[in-house]
């Protein structure tokens, strides 16, 4: 095995395959499917001998015999998307349907199997998860429901931060090719023409969308960005404020400039003249990136009675400078956050919020992975989550 890497060619391989007592078995069983890649091949063997050491392959048939979520399907005479919701613990199936397709996983002893995955696949159980600011408490703390989520169904995710940039994404999805990935998962990330994405890694898109020339299987899932700006603005109209701020992120990712056109049609609909100077661009730094913005306006001698910021971290240094001031929140100007973080509840004062449905995107986020890696076909290719504004002490 640690000869493997400098085997030259397939005949080689196949050479090993032969002499590899664990090897035999693994060709013993699947011969009609085992791709003789000498990548793939030490990850194949790894995970066999990793899951025949921990007893859970009985026998040189097991892996040919696996259950999968079609198995599953079948006998519990539903349809695969139920099974994936069920497994994904979704909660929009009935109690009847959920007993029947935990009755057909007990009956056909399902677990999450890597190497008989790998086997039917030529695939790792690898997720790659992309995110363009891991520095994001919103962002973050949903990835890290995702990672936990996939692993409960036999996935392993790779967490990469592309941190905006092109030379690390191309880096990030050359390595998930080269190294078989199943799936991908992209969170937030800026996306355009010129990405080369896999066209043959079912991929799902979290707050962000593909490029308009991408082939593979996806699915997007995302919050509806442009009600929140709508409702944000809303709020702060109807609580008496015409010179609204809005603090955003400063590059161009989809949900950002979506929220974006819901604040601007919000002032539109009230008749409020928009000025140029509202729009504050932020950056990895929210907390002195809002704080140094709403100095300099101060400074200025620019007016201002509300501030819809891009998260609720920003908030923080926009209610120092006022605070510093003396200028009263809410009384003189109202601010409200984004993302509903656990900040924003123990902040003194509590933030006002937008809050997002985190739990629900993870969820069908992970549903619609599972078929995609089922080669089913999702309900549909784009979901869009409602929102809420919790409105707390800062408007």
């Amino acid at each position: 095995l640690c000869c493997n890497s400098t085997i030259p060619d397939g005949r080689s391989s196949l050479t090993l395959f032969f002499l590899c007592p664990i090897c035999i078995v693994a060709l013993h069983v699947d011969a009609s499917r085992i791709i003789l890649d000498c990548r793939q091949f030490s990850n194949i063997v790894v995970y066999y001998m990793l899951e025949h050491a921990c007893g859970m392959l009985e026998g040189d048939d097991t892996l040919s015999h696996q259950p999968s979520i079609r198995d599953i399907a079948r006998v519990a005479g539903v349809s695969v998307a139920t099974v994936s919701r069920v497994l994904a613990k979704r909660g929009n199936t009935s109690p009847q349907m959920q007993k029947k397709v935990m009755d057909a996983i007990e009956e056909l002893h399902y677990q999450p199997n890597y190497a008989a995955r790998m086997l039917r696949t030529g695939r790792t159980p690898y997720i790659g998860i992309v995110i363009s600011d891991i520095t994001s408490e919103h962002f973050s703390r949903l990835v890290f429901r995702l990672q936990t989520r996939l692993f409960e169904q036999g996935y392993l995710s790779f967490i990469c931060s592309a941190s905006d940039s092109d030379s690390m994404l191309e880096k990030y999805i050359q390595m998930f090719s080269a190294q078989n990935y199943c799936g991908l998962i992209y969170v937030a990330t800026i996306l355009d023409e010129r990405d080369n994405l896999p066209a043959d890694i079912p991929s799902v898109f979290i707050e962000c969308s593909p490029p308009k020339r991408f082939d593979a299987p996806y699915v997007i899932v995302k919050a509806d960005h442009m009600q929140a700006g709508i409702d944000g603005t809303n709020l702060l109209i109807e609580r008496g404020c015409r010179s609204i701020l809005l603090l955003r992120h400063a590059k161009n990712i989809s949900h950002v400039s979506s929220k974006e056109l819901g604040y601007l049609h919000a002032l539109w609909q009230h008749h409020i003249t928009f000025q140029k100077n509202w729009i504050i661009p932020i950056d990895r730094s929210p907390v002195n990136s809002a704080r140094n913005a709403i100095l300099e306006l101060l400074q200025r001698g620019i007016p201002f009675d509300g501030v819809y910021c891009n998260s609720d971290i920003a908030v923080t240094g926009i209610l120092s400078v006022l605070n510093e001031k003396g200028i009263s929140v809410p009384g003189e100007v109202k601010v409200l956050g984004y993302g509903d973080t656990e900040l924003a509840a123990c902040y003194a004062p509590p933030i006002s919020s937008v809050s997002i449905d985190t739990d629900g995107i993870v969820d069908i986020a992970l549903c619609s992975m599972l078929l995609l890696l089922a080669q089913e076909t999702p309900e549909k290719t784009e979901y869009v989550l409602p929102i809420q504004i919790v409105e707390r002490q800062t408007t």
